[in-house]
């Protein structure tokens, strides 16, 4: 437990090192400067941030144990998620990076409201709530993740999430965008070592991957089967589940922030293979883990605690420690990246593009307010964690979906269909975060089916019609 207890605190002294370094090598002067850390992120750490930012504590935590309860059945978010995560890199990447170099727009809402016009900035205003809303139960699910992740410490619930809450605020409080993309890239690389020797010890103790499947079936004969058992119309919720999952890639706010900041537009290509690369590795092997996980401990009361359990077992020294970090590197490389997002859109659109928009304000006053909602947001997701109202599976999921819904369909139309107008583009921002919500809290889900895919689409269509019946744009910027 000493080692566990050195490798991990070694952890949190080196990020928020680099954190604070960031905060003197590239000083912030500007709101700009919070955001988009002047535009001097390379392929490597772009896609790292890229792909750990999109891992969060659902990675190490709620998807582990969905493979200690599913088996091969969740083994289709590890197929679909990669090939979505392409498509936006491919189709987004691009067209965003290039057009937020030509106009200065620094955020995906920002891009939004330039796209096609925003009359009375409602399109900043409420695009840039929804945001912050969303983020704010991300965030929550996140921290929550921390608390059981410190179970392996003995460490008091309340305790971890405060204590790993404060150290992110700080540092993104303090250095930004450039903080939060260094230290991601850092963590990125933690998370890569816990996903190559947690699997592979794992398959090990359970006598290798033949005795692995044979266990397997011995314990539940549904586990190893690619339709969990399910046929019909179970089988279809089942399988919607991870569609639903994986169209959440397409619009993922803190995400796409990473095509406007990258350095380049040719970098690009190399940024994209190493974010999905990495999001393969990142959803294959802690399923995996958690079907081991089956087999090594299957007693355990909350399977969310797999992955802590199996460190403190096996790897109750320095090397645990490291392990036990990456977890916490998927935790703070997502609740970093969803701070420095719902910052970036509040300040920057519903604050100095929206309500304080005639007001003639300084670029110090708005550095600062980034630096006050950053704290401000922060302490309020810590408060939702504190209650855990759901679990950080099923909240993860939830912002996730809604952020995606409000989001990817304005964004797609915005770029690739020409008659898209600024109501449009709203009644899909607004429509995707309703149907979210009213999906997610309807009776055992409406249908049984998962919100994200329904939300989604109920977005476009709402896209698609209010253009139609309203009159194109005078506004349309080309590339």
């Amino acid at each position: 437990m000493t080692g566990i207890l050195a490798g991990f605190f070694l952890y949190f002294a080196i990020v928020l090192g680099i954190g604070f370094a960031a905060m003197y090598y590239r000083p912030i002067k500007s709101i700009d400067d919070f955001i988009l850390g002047q535009r001097a992120f390379g392929s490597v750490v772009s896609g790292l941030a890229a792909g750990t930012t999109l891992a969060s504590g659902y990675a190490f935590i709620g998807l582990v144990a969905m493979g200690y309860q599913m088996g091969f059945l969740a083994l289709y978010q590890a197929i679909f998620c990669p090939i979505l995560d392409f498509v936006c890199w491919r189709f987004l990447g691009p067209k965003m990076r290039r057009y937020s170099e030509k106009y200065n727009v620094i955020t995906p809402v920002e891009m939004l409201a330039h796209l096609r016009g925003d009359p009375y900035n409602l399109i900043k205003i409420i695009g840039g709530l929804v945001v912050g809303v969303f983020m704010f139960v991300y965030l929550g699910s996140n921290f929550m993740a921390g608390g059981k992740a410190a179970h392996v410490l003995n460490v008091d619930y309340n305790v971890a999430v405060i204590g790993s809450s404060i150290l992110v605020i700080l540092y993104t409080m303090s250095g930004g965008a450039t903080a939060v993309y260094w230290t991601d890239a850092l963590q990125g690389a933690l998370m890569i070592l816990l996903c190559i020797i947690m699997p592979v010890t794992a398959l090990n103790q359970v006598g290798g991957f033949s005795a692995f499947i044979q266990k397997l079936y011995e314990i539940d004969p549904i586990l190893p089967s690619w339709s969990g058992g399910k046929a019909g119309w179970p089988l279809f919720v089942a399988l919607w589940m991870w569609t639903s999952v994986a169209v959440g890639f397409l619009g993922q706010p803190q995400s796409l922030q990473k095509f406007i900041t990258i350095e380049s537009e040719k970098r690009l290509p190399a940024g994209a293979f190493i974010a999905v690369f990495f999001n393969m590795m990142r959803q294959y092997f802690p399923l995996i883990l958690g079907m081991c996980g089956r087999i090594l401990f299957p007693t355990l009361s909350d399977p969310e605690y797999t992955t802590p359990t199996f460190i403190s077992q096996y790897f109750p020294n320095l090397v645990g420690g490291l392990l036990l970090a990456a977890i916490f590197a998927a935790i703070m490389s997502t609740t970093d990246s969803l701070l420095l997002q719902g910052t970036s859109e509040l300040v920057r659109n519903v604050l100095q593009h929206g309500i304080l928009k005639n007001k003639q304000l300084s670029k110090q006053f708005y550095e600062r307010a980034s630096r006050v909602v950053t704290l401000l947001l922060g302490v309020t997701a810590l408060i939702l964690a504190l209650l855990g109202v759901d679990t950080v599976f099923f909240l993860v999921l939830l912002a996730f979906a809604g952020l995606a819904s409000s989001i990817g369909p304005a964004m797609f139309a915005g770029f690739y269909w020409r008659r898209t107008t600024s109501w449009g583009i709203l009644a899909g921002i607004i429509t995707g975060t309703l149907a979210t919500f009213i999906w997610y809290n309807g009776s055992n889900k409406l249908f049984g089916l998962h919100e994200g895919l329904p939300s989604f689409i109920i977005a476009s269509i709402a896209v698609v019609v209010v253009s139609l019946l309203t009159k194109p744009s005078d506004v349309e910027r080309e590339l």
